[in-house]
């Protein structure tokens, strides 16, 4: 039995904003290691910024995406993920919902908390699951997206405005505000 990959149809233009989302991501993790850098003003403007690129590049997806008209494949990556204007479309609105989620989150970490950058990078994380869940193309692609996705979400539910100086002890429970 012979596996062929097919080169033909893996199209890494259509994965920029994903890709984008995603290097901001991590960028943001090795810039928490810094300690001038770890602030919410930093934290939050890099993730605007890498939030715009991808937005920019998912509306230039947008324009030039295969449509039946101009006789294009939405198919890539051996049909593990689409490129069409329907799933460009949804990774508009879901860049356009992460905008306000930033933009609403500016402080929230509170300055003597230590985990500020895990905060930004999982909600980037969990914003690159929702995009690979619209351009999924089968249900593998699909329950990977949604894991990624999940799994931020739920990291980031236990985030708390009260908790998270870095100090707290299991048996701490009393102080707590």
């Amino acid at each position: 039995m012979t596996i062929e990959i097919n080169f033909d149809d893996m199209n890494w233009m259509a994965l920029c904003p994903e890709l984008a989302i995603l290097l901001t991501a991590f960028c943001l993790l090795l810039a928490g290691l810094n300690k001038t850098l770890d602030n919410n003003a930093y934290l939050s403007k890099a993730s605007l910024a890498g939030v715009v690129i991808a937005l920019l590049s998912s509306i230039a997806l947008w324009i030039l995406a295969p449509t039946p008209g101009n006789g294009g494949d939405p198919d890539i990556f051996s049909h593990a993920l689409f490129n069409d204007r329907f799933s460009q479309f949804f990774n508009i609105i879901i860049l356009i919902m992460s905008l306000f989620a930033i933009a609403g989150s500016f402080r929230y970490p509170e300055p003597e908390h230590q985990n500020k950058a895990e905060y930004f990078s999982l909600l980037l994380l969990a914003v690159a699951g929702m995009m690979f869940l619209a351009k999924s193309g089968n249900m593998i692609t699909a329950f990977v997206s949604l894991e990624i996705f999940s799994v931020a979400l739920y990291i980031l539910c236990g985030f708390s405005s009260k908790h998270g100086t870095g100090t707290e002890q299991p048996g701490d429970s009393s102080k707590l505000p």
